[in-house]
């Protein structure tokens, strides 16, 4: 991005502001006192009516353009005022979850000690950082919400609370004395359960994703959460996102320029990297062909070199009377036929099912070296007036495709085993064993838990299974087996256990503790538990370790669908 602004801004220095090349924008400069946007006379362009812009004014806007995401057209730059936004979230967010640092102290003591840092304003005296501050604060508003532990600190009408994933407040309007109703007041005491008959009296159209969602029996506090990431901590990546989907996009690409799917004809090409960006200008109408040329104001012929007729991208390409001796000379099964093709996005579809012949080793598409070797004909022909034969550039454009595919065939990058991230296992031999797994139906949202205990002193072997229901995902279920079997340790005083799981993503989250959204209340359950004994230990082993704990779930899970069938 650096070096993308340097570039624009010496650019800028050297060149007449107007003819800077963004293909669809277009200054038409005039001394009005404001500027306004119109259509071009030919319908193709917006065209800028208005004073002549700044050197700053013309790189801002050419790199807002730039900036928009590759799937609409643009090359996916990064907008340097969103992404600074986006990292100045990050204290903001570190304030939000750890109010007790020291910055989080001096800052909220100094501004906030009338309101809470949520809706804590910026003064006219306010600091630079305390400034930043609030920006990334706004940002966060975007998708915060909070996690489920006892519900306490959660207000049920006011926050983002019901979905793991996407920012849902829920609209009343609510009943007067339910105004202030935290989440706790939902949950009955003592068991950590969903109180239906209260549910279904204040949110009856979502009490069913109400009740998928397992708070905490040990009584964890609610926290923070972040929706766009599946932990719930923010992130600069995602928070960037999170800005450019909210906020008003005020240079809409044009309908024919957004259905067009470039991420298969241009980004995902399998060709080289030079070839692709040749592709995004091509299908982006950015070639300096002399049409584009002549609208932008440049006096020039604007006369293909070939045959003298109005170089258009379609024409030079596909239609000139050279162009098409190339597509023709081309090994493919069946000969081209761009006749029908209306505009160059037309053509790429047609590209796109041309199929290459064996003999001739290509693996990959050859179609976009043939405009490579068209567009480098053109321009030898126009500067060096040096002319190639059809015969010559479809040949050069074979060789090379095939020096492009051999030179990626690199030896693989060795990658690192998933082993040898896991944590070891312990080595004593005293220790009791213990595995969980569960099994889940996905049309009934019910699920079988079981667990069994594995004692090496005293060889005996104890087991247990349920069935549960309302269970919003395998991992869910899981995490709810391995719970249980955690209270049955504890409840039979056993001090030295070791949990063993066929679930690998459940044994990361325990031990890394990021603790995915939906997850929350059980695995904060899970640690709260784990202070209990002297020894606690999470490990993933394979399926085909874990026989007993996953029959002892299957045949939960099914014996709890028949008494229902």
């Amino acid at each position: 991005m650096a070096h993308t602004t340097a570039l624009l801004r010496r650019e800028t220095d050297h060149a007449d502001v107007s003819a800077i090349g963004h293909p669809d924008i277009l200054y038409v400069l005039f001394p009005t006192s404001c500027g306004s946007v119109r259509p071009d006379p030919s319908g193709a362009h917006p065209v800028l009516v208005g004073p002549r812009p700044s050197r700053k004014e013309a790189m801002l806007g050419i790199v807002g353009l730039l900036s928009q995401h590759k799937d609409v057209g643009e090359l996916g730059f990064r907008d340097i005022q969103d992404f600074n936004t986006a990292m100045l979230a990050k204290n903001s967010w570190r304030i939000l979850t750890n109010p007790d640092c020291l910055l989080a102290r001096l800052l909220l003591g100094k501004y906030c000690h009338n309101t809470s840092f949520l809706t804590g304003t910026c003064s006219s005296s306010a600091s630079h950082g305390w400034r930043g501050v609030i920006a990334g604060c706004e940002l966060l508003k975007l998708q915060l919400g909070k996690a489920i532990g006892n519900g306490n600190t959660t207000k049920a009408w006011t926050k983002s609370w019901m979905l793991p994933t996407t920012r849902f407040v829920p609209t009343g309007p609510p009943i007067e004395n339910g105004r202030d109703l935290f989440v706790s007041d939902l949950i009955e005491r003592g068991s950590g359960e969903w109180n239906h008959h209260m549910v279904e009296a204040t949110f009856p159209d979502l009490a069913s994703q109400i009740y998928l969602i397992k708070t905490s029996t040990c009584n964890a506090e609610d926290t923070f959460c972040w929706h766009k990431t599946k932990i719930g901590v923010y992130s600069v990546k995602y928070g960037y996102y999170a800005m450019w989907e909210a906020s008003e996009n005020l240079h809409d690409p044009q309908p024919h320029i957004t259905s067009f799917p470039w991420q298969k004809y241009v980004w995902r090409e399998e060709t080289a990297p030079k070839i692709k960006m040749f592709l995004w200008k091509l299908a982006r109408g950015a070639l300096a062909l002399g049409t584009n040329l002549q609208r932008r104001g440049i006096d020039t012929s604007g006369l293909c070199p070939h045959c003298l007729e109005p170089e258009t991208a379609l024409h030079l390409f596909f239609t000139c009377p050279l162009a098409r001796q190339i597509w023709n000379l081309a090994p493919f099964r069946t000969s081209p036929d761009f006749s029908a093709a209306q505009t160059t996005q037309d053509s790429f579809m047609i590209m796109s099912n041309l199929i290459c012949l064996p003999p001739t080793g290509i693996s990959s598409n050859l179609s976009p070296w043939l405009l490579w070797g068209i567009w480098t004909n053109r321009n030898a022909l126009l500067f060096d007036n040096r002319a190639v034969s059809a015969k010559s550039t479809m040949e050069k454009s074979v060789s090379s495709v095939r020096e492009w595919i051999a030179a990626q065939a690199t030896a693989p990058r060795p990658t690192k085993s998933p082993a040898q991230h896991r944590p070891q296992a312990p080595v004593r031999t005293d220790i009791v064993r213990c595995n969980t797994d569960a099994a889940w139906s996905g049309t009934t949202l019910r699920a079988g838990i079981g667990w069994h205990f594995d004692d090496p002193v005293s060889g005996s072997h104890t087991e247990g299974a349920r069935s549960l229901e309302l269970i919003s995902s395998p991992l869910m279920a899981e995490a709810l087996a391995m719970r249980e079997a955690i209270r049955e340790a504890k409840h039979a005083s056993v001090t030295d256990v070791w949990f063993r799981t066929d679930s690998q993503e459940l044994a990361r989250a325990v031990n890394s503790k990021s603790y995915p959204v939906e997850l929350f209340g059980v695995l904060m359950d899970i640690e709260s538990l784990s202070y209990c004994f002297d020894f606690f230990f999470v490990f993933f082993v394979g399926r085909e370790n874990n026989v007993v704990a996953d029959s002892l779930e299957k045949a939960a899970l099914s014996s709890f669908l028949s008494t229902l069938y």
